[in-house]
């Protein structure tokens, strides 16, 4: 049957020596004794303790969410790029002028235009200004080719607008769109964030290594060395 320790009495204080105590600091010998008020751990030791780091390594394990983060940060923001470009491109197709065969009069502003075939043949498509002169047609040079709802298509010609109001637009066997180049537009929204999600993963990747390296290094100049002992 286990012992019950005798009450604490300040004016007989127990022998001297090493006292066990929980991991909480408390004395299962003398329960009745006050315990001593720990000074509060700092901010690191908390943050060491929840992400399990070791605190003699460098650098610290924040870091290597940091190069993770760069990464998924990166391809986040390519994703969000892309998504907003190709949204304006759309809008821009939306807003062209429109005509189906046989053809018909639209508003156009002045500058270079684009002719987009979006149904049928392009090969006799005709533009005449408001004097019934006839709007050269430069042969389109590249490939560009469009699908967004309902509007696809691809770019057939490009034609200067000297002044811009009311065209005729005769495309006996051909549906026409006119309005400005995407190209540009299109490029954009595949290629920056291709760039853009390359090059974050490239600069993660290349964090999260230094990291680890130096991490490696960190742990073996911490690690006790053996002694020979002869």
């Amino acid at each position: 049957m286990s012992q019950v320790p005798p009450p604490y009495d300040p004016n007989h204080p127990v022998a001297p020596g090493p006292v066990p105590t929980t991991p909480f600091g408390e004395n299962p010998l003398r329960p009745d004794v006050p315990i001593a008020h720990q000074p509060p751990p700092t901010a690191g030791a908390i943050f060491n303790q929840v992400v399990g780091d070791d605190p003699e390594l460098r650098p610290k394990k924040v870091w290597i969410w940091v190069s993770i983060g760069v990464t998924v940060g990166g391809f986040v923001l390519a994703a969000v790029i892309g998504v907003l470009g190709l949204l304006r491109v759309s809008g821009t197709v939306d807003d062209w002028a429109r005509v189906e065969s046989p053809g018909g009069v639209v508003e156009l502003d002045a500058g270079e235009q684009v002719v987009y075939l979006e149904g049928g043949f392009g090969g006799d498509v005709a533009i005449f200004d408001s004097d019934g002169r006839m709007v050269p047609l430069d042969r389109y040079n590249g490939e560009v080719t469009y699908s967004f709802g309902s509007n696809s298509g691809s770019a057939l010609a490009t034609i200067d607008v000297e002044n811009a109001g009311r065209y005729e637009v005769v495309a006996p066997s051909a549906d026409i769109a006119i309005g400005s180049s995407i190209a540009g537009g299109i490029a954009a929204a595949i290629i920056l964030p291709m760039l853009i999600g390359g090059g974050s993963f490239v600069v993660g990747m290349i964090m999260l290594i230094i990291v680890l390296t130096r991490r490696s290094s960190s742990r073996r100049r911490a690690a006790p060395t053996a002694l020979n002992v002869r």
